[in-house]
């Protein structure tokens, strides 16, 4: 049990480190800015919007 404990610290210390590179390309296309983009919308509303509506064709 304290074996997977440390590996889950090392993992989570190491890896942000690694792909750091790759954060930023990710970050610069999800920027935050003034308004929400349809990604944004998606990602947060989608499923629930989803099930509103299959919930209101199919009961």
């Amino acid at each position: 049990m304290e074996r997977s404990y440390s590996n889950f610290f090392l993992l989570s210390s190491l890896l942000p480190k690694i792909i750091k590179s790759k954060n930023k390309e990710v970050e610069t296309y999800f920027e935050k800015s003034g308004a929400r983009n349809y990604l944004q919308i998606l990602a947060n509303g989608g499923l629930g919007g989803m099930l509103v509506i299959l919930n209101a064709v199919y009961l």
